[in-house]
């Protein structure tokens, strides 16, 4: 089982983009390109749960390359944001996670 502390050394070797004030709630945006295994939108949303979020966006589509993830959750802190990153990066079969603070383009 991992403990928290090791997900928040990662949190911050691989910083999110968060403002000046990151005891604030703001909205971030996470894109992941994944693997395309039934298990991974479970294993995705269960880092959110365990931090009692809803995500306000979820997008997921198959695409030549996997799936593709664009999730949006808003009134989240700066630090939160870090550890969920993180979370996410560690999780079996994702390839890429990107994750951003602010409002992202539109969706086509």
């Amino acid at each position: 089982m991992t403990s928290a502390r090791p997900v928040a050394a990662l949190a911050a070797s691989h910083s999110v983009a968060v403002s000046q004030r990151s005891d604030q709630p703001s909205t971030f945006w996470y894109f992941l390109v994944a693997e395309p295994d039934p298990g991974l939108l479970p294993r995705v949303l269960g880092q959110f749960a365990k931090r009692s979020l809803v995500p306000d966006h979820l997008h997921c589509s198959r695409g030549p390359d996997g799936l593709h993830l664009d999730i949006r959750t808003a009134g989240v802190d700066g630090a939160t944001a870090q550890i969920l990153a993180a979370a996410l990066r560690q999780i079996v079969g994702v390839r890429s996670m990107l994750s951003t603070e602010g409002t992202a383009p539109p969706l086509s």
